[in-house]
């Protein structure tokens, strides 16, 4: 727990209301030296502790008054004088009048120590509650957006394919497997007019974890880098790519495996090759 769910457990750990976990992670705080921490406990032990006094006082009966009087002194007393006799009662009334007022505001001292204690306490829990309950929709929150983004990142993808499949000027570029992965199949869908082309291969070895596949468009003998791509689970990739700008001088589309992020120029196997045909 951080200092503010600390300071919040406080009350409660006074009041022996916190499970091991949290009673340790008080004690661990505070053995750091929190000096606000130190005297809100102090503060809390002063309102606990006069919960003990709070109980209020009793006054013995007539009777016992009576037995222990006999016992020291068996003999019969004279009578009192009626002014003792007044006297005692202005005592007794006044004593008693001094019990009822201290009785009257012990009552309400404990009472108001104890309700003080409980508000303190479920004020803590509600507000380690809250925060439990923020940090949670946070997270929820946080994940929301990753799938927003990734779905905005899915749906371009699409519209790129779309716009590619839609178009008038469409050509295809069968990519056929070289030595390395003679059962591995390709295929580019390719629009000159937008620039784009649409990539899916097909049987590639799956990718090491120190490797890419980095695809290559040729420029009459010249590759050209156009970009690196992995396979997905089922052992399969589609994806979208700008081709260059002089596509009059496209002649091929190539794939090989090259070092994890691609490199300058081929320097691995070819994996998949297909030459542009012109009608």
């Amino acid at each position: 727990m951080n200092h503010d769910e600390i300071k919040d457990s406080i009350s409660a750990y006074c009041l022996g209301a916190l499970d091991e976990t949290g009673q340790s992670s008080v004690e661990e705080h505070l053995k750091q030296g929190c000096s606000e921490c130190e005297a809100l406990l102090r503060e809390m032990h002063e309102v606990v502790n006069g919960l003990a006094f709070a109980a209020p006082a009793q006054k013995p009966s007539a009777l016992v008054k009576e037995q222990i009087l006999a016992a020291i002194e068996p003999q019969q007393a004279p009578a009192a004088s009626p002014l003792i006799q007044l006297k005692e009662k202005v005592e007794d009334s006044t004593v008693e009048l001094l019990q009822r007022g201290r009785e009257r505001w012990m009552r309400v001292s404990w009472g108001l120590s104890l309700a003080i204690a409980v508000i303190v306490v479920l004020v803590g829990l509600y507000s380690q509650y809250v925060k439990t309950e923020i940090t949670f929709l946070k997270k929820r929150l946080e994940v929301s957006d990753q799938v927003v983004s990734q779905l905005r990142t899915e749906l371009s993808k699409q519209e790129r394919i779309l716009k590619v499949l839609q178009s008038s000027e469409i050509r295809i570029v069968d990519l056929q497997g070289q030595k390395s992965s003679p059962d591995a199949i390709g295929r580019v869908l390719w629009d000159p007019g937008q620039k784009l082309a649409v990539i899916s291969a097909l049987n590639l070895p799956p990718t090491p974890s120190d490797k890419d596949y980095q695809l290559w468009m040729l420029r009459g003998t010249q590759p050209v880098d156009a970009g690196i791509f992995s396979l997905d689970e089922e052992g399969k990739a589609i994806f979208t790519i700008e081709t260059i700008a002089d596509s009059i001088n496209l002649t091929a589309f190539a794939v090989t495996l090259e070092p994890k992020g691609g490199v300058p120029q081929p320097t691995g196997d070819f994996y998949l090759v297909g030459a542009v045909i012109r009608g």
